[in-house]
């Protein structure tokens, strides 16, 4: 058996009658739902499985009719004007002025040394370096250059 609902016109497939209740199936989305029989013949009209027109069963609200004769008045209205769409809204932008270019800055290089390099220059034990950069707290990277490079070497001897 096939369920109507009255407003809407979704057709449901009527899977259970109990005392008091009626379990529906959508029968587009397959989705479940209860409703009591004082709600059932209030919202729905049951069917056999014969094809049913929903036209026949729905009657469409008051406000939507009105709606849809407003809207066919207003698509006519604007099909009767043909007016062109209006130019599009071109926008001149100013030149922008070359700005001097900063001649680039020359760097000096330091040559940095790492860990491994000063150890073997200095004939450390890296492991044991290491434990004394800990224990002074030296953040790394282990690469130094300059007066901390002399600092480092002074401190691993």
């Amino acid at each position: 058996m096939k369920a109507v609902h009255i407003d809407s016109g979704k057709v449901y497939r009527v899977d259970d009658i109990m005392s008091g209740q009626i379990k529906l199936t959508s029968a587009k989305t397959g989705a479940r739902r209860t409703v009591s029989h004082e709600q059932f013949e209030k919202y729905f009209v049951l069917r056999d499985n014969e094809e049913v027109e929903v036209s026949d069963i729905c009657t469409p609200k008051k406000e939507t009719v009105e709606a849809k004769k407003r809207a066919s008045e207003v698509l006519s209205e604007l099909a009767d004007e043909n007016t062109a769409p209006a130019p599009k809204r071109t926008r001149t932008r100013k030149p922008k002025d070359p700005q001097p270019k900063d001649k680039p800055q020359e760097k000096v290089v330091e040559s940095t040394v790492n860990l491994k390099k000063l150890c073997s220059d200095n004939g450390i034990n890296p492991a044991k370096a290491r434990r004394v950069l800990r224990k002074h707290e030296i953040p790394k990277p282990y690469e130094w250059s300059g007066t901390e490079l002399e600092r480092i070497i002074k401190l691993l001897k």
